[in-house]
């Protein structure tokens, strides 16, 4: 990991091929997860020891739910993939992507939950953070990257899934006040304005500037059709 600091870890905004980046994160990241250097190094600056803490869609070898549990935090994981219960097969990944048996540890000290992230087993204000990478683009939302059809949206909404509002209003319920969202989402497959529509009932604020613009050394997936936003937010 370098040791060059985010002078604004705050900010949200696309990153940049010149931020601070973890190749190594519990293993070696393969090549083809373009965006995960960055994001995790950004993301983890976030994550105290002691805190209370949830990697929401954490997937099933991707490793910052262990690498939370490693800094100290009381971690949870949720997917709704139900093989997320399946250590003998996390642990098998995990053996494949870093060349050695993984702890078994990991799989009784971290809490993992199968459910969607617009719908969570966990309490109001039970989380300090809750860190989500690079999901939001995945998760059905018929208006996420199209502004056309905000104007409409009243109109629309019985009629179209919305998951990606719903799920910003379950990370406000379930964060404590003060508590951040940390998330990162690939772009054009959420249009970066498509928070600010969203966020106004949410309970949720951004935590500092937010800057849209995006720029020429952005980092790209490797057909360059992808950039990555970064955001952090405040539960009001």
């Amino acid at each position: 990991m370098t040791t060059q600091q985010d002078e604004n870890r705050f900010e949200s905004r696309f990153i940049r091929e010149q931020d601070p980046k973890s190749d190594h994160f519990l293993f070696d990241l393969p090549p083809d997860w373009w965006s995960r250097p960055h994001e995790y190094h950004w993301a983890f600056q976030f994550a105290e020891a002691g805190q209370t803490v949830l990697d929401a869609a954490c997937g099933l070898e991707h490793p910052l739910k262990f690498k939370l549990h490693d800094q100290g935090c009381n971690t949870h994981a949720c997917d709704y993939d139900p093989r997320l219960q399946d250590q003998d097969l996390i642990a098998g990944y995990l053996e494949k992507l870093g060349g050695k048996p993984v702890s078994r540890h990991y799989f009784s000290e971290i809490a993992f939950q199968n459910c969607v992230i617009e719908q969570t087993p966990y309490a109001d204000n039970q989380f300090d953070r809750v860190f989500c990478i690079s999901t939001l683009e995945h998760v059905k939302d018929a208006f996420k990257r199209r502004p056309v059809l905000w104007p409409f949206r009243p109109l629309l909404k019985p009629f179209f899934r919305y998951n990606v509002e719903n799920g910003l209003k379950e990370f406000a319920r379930i964060t404590k006040p003060g508590g951040l969202v940390v998330l990162t989402m690939d772009v054009p497959r959420v249009n970066v304005n498509y928070l600010d529509l969203i966020m106004k009932n949410s309970g949720l604020e951004f935590a500092g500037p937010v800057n849209r613009q995006l720029p020429a050394d952005a980092i790209r997936s490797p057909d360059g059709k992808l950039t990555c936003f970064r955001c952090v937010l405040v539960k009001k």
